[in-house]
């Protein structure tokens, strides 16, 4: 049985900003159904954010008719088999209702909008409770991404960054990422950042005054052993025959920081793992998560783990 990639939008905004998010997430997803030989569901969602009600306008209704024909034409000049399926409701409900009742979702593609203010910290609400609900991956286009204008490099020549904290709560983050780089022939390199922890437990430690002689031999301890573990995670692969490379972070600094100044035009995607346990997209570097995907100038592939 084919699986698909669904493509979830929202055609409704015409904004610049709304339209230029619209291209890139069809764009991408095209070609990565392309890649991927895989099928496309796009599924576009109306919605008064006051009602929850459908809106008619004549000129939106021709916009996003011109915008439904453009997808078409790009998939069909790319082969894809495709629908798209435009529906009226609660955008982040529809989703879910329709991503829960298919068992060939591979995982799902949409945009994050940009806050501002007291809001910047969040993602947008739609985002927000796909990515906390959703019972598959998750790759979100963030406002930084969307600002850069993404665009995947051609077969081949596409490189993953998958981040990992080395335990057992990234099993399933890891499996996909292998997987996903696999099938897009793409280079994968495995990405500790020790030096997010570090900073963390130096909070935490000095808070507590203890000796500085005590946290710099912990301190030191911790990133001896974080080299080890994740020379050994490669080894491990590389003796599987996996083509994979490793990145240790030592900045001590938050990891959106770390990580968006290596990831500069060195990689297309990035996956981590994410056990929230209900919280707002929580990840096991907690609001790291959300942080990173409000930052990043590539999208970034959530994983769900089973204890969320």
């Amino acid at each position: 049985m084919e699986k698909f990639i669904l493509l979830a939008d929202d055609l409704g905004d015409q904004s610049e900003s709304g339209i230029l998010r619209s291209q890139l997430l069809q764009d991408l997803a095209a070609k990565l159904c392309e890649r991927l030989n895989q099928n496309l569901w796009a599924l576009y969602v109306d919605s008064n954010p006051k009602t929850g009600l459908p809106v008619f306008d004549e000129k939106l209704e021709r916009q996003k008719q011109e915008a439904l024909s453009t997808l078409e034409e790009i998939l069909k000049r790319n082969h894809i088999n495709f629908k798209i399926d435009c529906k009226s409701g609660d955008p982040a409900s529809v989703i879910l209702t329709e991503a829960k009742e298919s068992a060939r979702l591979d995982f799902v593609i949409l945009g994050a909008q940009k806050k501002t203010g007291l809001k910047k910290a969040l993602l947008g609400s739609v985002s927000e409770e796909v990515v906390r609900h959703v019972q598959v991956p998750v790759l979100v286009l963030g406002p930084e991404a969307q600002r850069h204008k993404f665009k995947i490099r051609e077969p081949n020549a596409i490189r993953i960054l998958f981040l990992s904290d080395l335990t057992a709560a990234s099993s399933l983050a890891e499996e996909f990422a292998l997987k996903f780089a696999a099938r897009l022939n793409a280079s994968l390199t495995f990405c500790h950042s020790v030096g997010h922890k570090i900073s963390h437990l130096k909070e935490m430690i000095y808070s507590h005054r203890v000796s500085t002689k005590s946290v710099d031999l912990i301190l030191k301890e911790i990133s001896e052993r974080a080299e080890v573990d994740l020379a050994k995670k490669i080894e491990q692969l590389q003796t599987k025959g996996l083509n994979v490379q490793s990145l240790l972070l030592k900045n001590e600094e938050d990891l959106s920081m770390n990580i968006n100044s290596v990831v500069d035009e060195k990689y297309d995607i990035i996956v981590m793992g994410t056990h929230s346990r209900g919280k707002i997209l929580t990840s096991f570097l907690g609001s790291t998560a959300r942080n990173l995907v409000l930052s990043s100038a590539v999208p970034v592939l959530i994983v769900r783990s089973p204890l969320t």
